[in-house]
């Protein structure tokens, strides 16, 4: 009987290997580095891009690391204590993210999706290959820093506001304001809305504007 015990045990012990191995075998292979992420986002569409939810996956934590610890309306929630997370990422990636991503200017990798009910409201997820990293920008209609300005003063306005990592040369924003002021005319009848680059991270604390 001890024999016999031993015997499953040791089976039981192998077909868990087993299992976890193929378990690990079906996990998608993650990028190690920006420069893959827009490469694989470039062939999304294609037989070997990701499956869209990986993407959003993966913009939405970054997102989350740079923008969580501060507060904005850039949606008008700020009474419920919205981020600027929040609001980016809602903005950029609500409706399942961008569908496609496109190459401009033969440097920047871009998508953009918008907000749910509200497609005016929208927002640019950008990898620049030069600088081997991500850029948000989002197109809204109240100051995200805003305190009591409401969505119907502003909405005639827009406003686009571009949130650059710290270590993002100012000589570098020109270019960045080009594909924003773009994108921008492309939702506002060929003329694009004031833009405003904010340098933003909340793993930096010197490099948030001063609130």
């Amino acid at each position: 009987m001890a024999a016999w015990i031993r015997s499953a045990a040791v089976l039981g012990i192998a077909l868990c290997l087993a299992a976890g191995n193929a378990a690990a075998e079906k996990k998608p292979v993650l990028p190690s580095s920006p420069q893959e992420v827009a490469d694989r986002l470039l062939r999304m569409n294609m037989a070997d891009g990701w499956p869209r939810h990986e993407v959003v996956d993966i913009l939405d934590g970054i997102m989350k690391k740079r923008f969580s610890c501060l507060r904005s309306n850039a949606t008008g929630n700020r009474d419920r204590w919205w981020t600027l997370y929040d609001d980016v990422s809602i903005l950029a990636l609500d409706m399942g993210g961008p569908r496609k991503f496109v190459e401009v200017e033969g440097r920047y990798v871009i998508g953009w999706s918008c907000r749910t009910h509200s497609c005016d409201e929208k927002g640019l997820s950008v990898f620049d290959k030069a600088r081997n990293d991500f850029v948000f920008a989002i197109n809204h209609y109240i100051r995200w820093d805003a305190k009591t300005v409401t969505w119907a003063e502003n909405r005639d306005i827009g406003m686009i506001s571009i949130f650059v990592p710290p270590n993002y040369p100012r000589t570098e924003w020109e270019g960045l304001k080009k594909v924003a002021r773009k994108w921008g005319a492309d939702q506002h009848d060929g003329v694009p809305p004031p833009i405003q680059v904010y340098t933003v991270d909340c793993r930096v604390p010197k490099s948030l504007p001063g609130r």
